[in-house]
């Protein structure tokens, strides 16, 4: 999987290098270590809340069901806190795409 990544990685540097060179892009910059470190931080929290919820993950399928939609949604809620909290985007982000979801 890390040599998929990093094949992808090259490839798209190499075919699209040119189009990241623009003031835009400063903002982009900026985020993708914001966004990795949210992403290590859910991890984490995945971790840990598989290990709370070791006995559920093996006992029968609906209980196996619920936790497993625990750990989505404590996944995600930690995700987009740690991502509002390092600064990976902003709350007026989050609305200006909820918005624009409701008038499309």
């Amino acid at each position: 999987a890390w040599l998929n990544a990093v094949l992808l990685a090259v490839l798209l540097r190499r075919r699209f290098d040119h189009r990241f060179d623009h003031a835009g892009d400063g903002r982009l910059r900026r985020a993708v270590p914001r966004i990795a470190l949210a992403a290590v931080v859910m991890g984490l929290a995945l971790w840990g809340g598989k290990e709370l919820l070791a006995t559920p993950l093996i006992g029968a399928e609906w209980t196996r069901a619920g936790a497993l939609a625990l750990l989505i949604a404590g996944g995600l809620m930690v995700y987009a806190t740690a991502a509002i909290c390092f600064g990976a985007v902003g709350l007026d982000d989050i609305r200006r795409r909820i918005s624009r979801r409701d008038s499309a």
